[in-house]
């Protein structure tokens, strides 16, 4: 098959044809429900664009379907960012911990999981959106690097979107991607406001900016386009989230300590 990738082409043609996209690969696997979530993904992108101006449309479309994917995790990314807040808040008391119980692990940790117990915070609670939302970013990717309608696509700088955001001009040499810059500077200030109980854990994610920015330099633009959207849109809403905590009555600001008397603030 030498034409253009429409899954809708491809499909009605039979065979099986639409494999070539790939739109089931999921890191070195192939599954039936991530080729489901691809081209469900791909559906809403191509709807959500065909409702603007077709010089901006598909770039609205990317937009349109990261707004969509982020107020479906809201739930799920609120309750993280609430448990990280509280997490941070603990970081004294674990800190504590461990200088007290540094010979004894097994005591140290059941401490721990007391500590966390009492004040409803879990361990997990920072990770499981990442990782409920990675099988969405690999369709994502899939998508992108797929997807026809993305083809000599403009929006905003970029000319094409299945194409890196190159700027007319370079820098020594080096092509200037905006989107890829912008990407991460929005992740560094979400991990500035990101709260974390361990100093050195944050260190790391901030210089994990740079990877992803090296990373994703060579990516569609469509893809860094989400990224960029999708880290504003994080950053918006732990704003809105550490707003609406500041206005409870102040119970999040205690700290209950299950082994003393009275509640430590």
């Amino acid at each position: 098959y030498s034409g253009p990738k429409d899954i809708k082409r491809l499909h009605a043609m039979g065979d099986n044809l639409d494999s070539i996209m790939e739109m089931d690969r999921f890191f070195f696997w192939k599954f039936a429900w991530m080729g489901w979530l691809s081209r469900a993904l791909l559906t809403a992108m191509v709807w959500i664009g065909k409702l603007f101006p077709a010089s901006v449309g598909y770039g609205m479309g990317v937009v349109g379907v990261t707004l969509l994917v982020k107020i479906l995790f809201w739930p799920l990314n609120h309750r993280s960012t609430v448990s990280m807040r509280r997490m941070s808040m603990l970081s004294p008391h674990l800190k504590e911990l461990r200088e007290k119980y540094k010979d004894d692990p097994q005591k140290m940790y059941r401490k721990q999981q007391e500590l966390f117990k009492a004040n409803n915070v879990s361990q997990l609670g920072g990770c499981l959106p990442m990782l409920f939302q990675l099988p969405v970013f690999f369709a994502l990717f899939n998508t992108f690097r797929n997807a026809i309608e993305l083809r000599h696509a403009g929006f905003l700088w970029a000319m094409d979107l299945s194409m890196p955001d190159d700027l007319p001009f370079s820098l020594l040499g080096l092509p200037i991607r905006p989107l890829a810059l912008l990407m991460g500077l929005t992740m560094f200030l979400q991990q500035k406001l990101t709260p974390s109980a361990d100093s050195q854990q944050a260190k790391m994610m901030n210089m994990m900016s740079l990877v992803f920015i090296f990373f994703f330099y060579g990516m569609p633009s469509a893809l860094t386009l989400y990224m960029t959207v999708n880290q504003i849109l994080s950053i918006v809403q732990m704003l809105v989230i550490r707003k609406l905590e500041s206005k409870k009555d102040g119970a999040e600001k205690t700290v209950i300590i299950p082994w003393e008397a009275a509640p430590k603030v």
